[in-house]
């Protein structure tokens, strides 16, 4: 089915409403270079994205993984055009939950999300081999934090 607007979806239908595998494809004419979903290939309930699937978005970003009332929810990958990638939880769209971010220089982050951030318990792997183990609220260490240098020394840091 084609709509006025350029978007096309090819798939199951119940009583009128995309329902069960299908394809839904956006006309990107209308832009305006903002971020956008261009195809989702996966479930829906009663018109929704729901269950498992893939989004493919204008800027090259790819996201993987589950889906509840048209947002990512559950367990996912997002793997950017940029170089970086998040694994893990997500609710109502962002990371929230356990996950693992990795970032395009080889440095990554382990631990609890809130809102898209590190926040809560998480380790964070520097490119030289150190460990930053310990608490992060907002992105960044808080309170005592270990450091596991790659020589084998252990520093307490305060944040």
């Amino acid at each position: 089915m084609e709509y006025n607007d350029g978007t096309k979806y090819e798939g199951e239908w119940n009583n009128d409403k995309k329902h069960g595998k299908g394809i839904l494809t956006v006309d990107q004419t209308n832009n305006n270079h903002n971020l956008i979903l261009i195809k989702y290939i996966g479930d829906f309930v009663n018109n929704k994205k729901e269950g498992k699937g893939i989004a493919i978005y204008s800027n090259g970003d790819k996201y993987e993984g589950e889906w509840k009332n048209n947002q990512q929810y559950g367990r996912g990958i997002v793997t950017y055009s940029s170089g970086g990638r998040y694994e893990g939880d997500w609710s109502e769209g962002k990371f929230n939950g356990l996950g693992t971010y990795f970032l395009r220089n080889g440095e990554r982050y382990e631990g609890k999300f809130e809102d898209n951030r590190y926040n809560g318990y998480g380790k964070f792997y520097h490119i030289n081999g150190d460990i930053l183990e310990g608490i992060f609220i907002n992105d960044q260490p808080n309170g005592k934090c270990f450091l596991y240098k790659s020589d084998g020394t252990i520093e307490e840091q305060d944040f």
